[in-house]
């Protein structure tokens, strides 16, 4: 098993900026306490090498109790996102370790679902090869208290969490890969419609696009957000 670039399915089709971070997110040292997220970010952006990074440690390993069908789950499932809660509390637990909350398969299954995650200072959120983070497509997970309506169009893109946050110096996104090839994944299901639409994160970002409003979708200021336009792989 080997540290990989995280295989990356976004949500809509805007900048690029993500994508830089998302590399050397994945390929910089990532539980050092003197690298920062921006540091990361402006050797990306500047085409500088980063250093190989190795696995963590293990601090709290997080057991897949989900299986997808298509990218997609039971409504129930949808509905009410059930990973969410268990992976921050580990998050929370493992921050300064400079250790890994491990989304590991178990008996069979190998998805999570979750909304919106925040990597604490000094840690890694450690995708193990085959297992995939599913991103919520409920917009009221992200919605931030006062902001605007997320998963809609207006005047202004104040209203949504990112799906995953780096929220201090050292925090860190990482997947592996086997010798078979198979990778961690993070999907945003941008090709899925929204919760209580039938309108997909792509489609509402190129509407807003073609019109004088903004998406309000995910935003791309953090380490990996669904509002991205990356896709890659190692």
């Amino acid at each position: 098993m080997k540290p990989s670039t995280l295989f990356v399915r976004s949500r809509t089709a805007e900048a690029s900026s993500a994508l830089a971070f998302v590399l050397a997110v994945s390929m910089a040292p990532t539980v050092s306490a003197h690298t920062t997220t921006s540091d990361i970010a402006a050797r990306a952006v500047s085409g500088s090498t980063a250093a190989q990074p190795s696995v963590p440690s293990t601090c709290v390993p997080v057991p897949a109790q989900l299986s997808a069908s298509n990218e997609v789950f039971p409504a129930a499932t949808e509905a009410a996102a059930p990973d969410t809660a268990r992976i921050q509390a580990a998050l929370n637990q493992c921050a300064g370790t400079g250790k890994a909350v491990e989304l590991k398969a178990s008996n069979g299954h190998s998805a999570f679902l979750s909304g919106p995650l925040s990597i604490g200072a000094n840690e890694v959120l450690l995708v193990d090869s085959g297992v995939t983070l599913y991103a919520s497509r409920k917009p009221s997970d992200y919605q931030v208290s006062g902001g605007a309506k997320c998963g809609t169009i207006g005047s202004s893109d104040n209203g949504c969490k990112p799906f995953i946050a780096l929220a201090g110096s050292g925090a860190g996104l990482m997947g592996t890969r086997d010798s078979a090839g198979h990778q961690g994944i993070v999907d945003g299901r941008g090709g899925q419609a929204m919760l209580g639409t039938s309108q997909t994160w792509w489609q509402l970002a190129a509407s807003a696009k073609g019109g004088s409003g903004t998406s309000r979708a995910p935003p791309t200021e953090a380490a990996w957000s669904p509002a991205s336009s990356t896709r890659t792989s190692a």
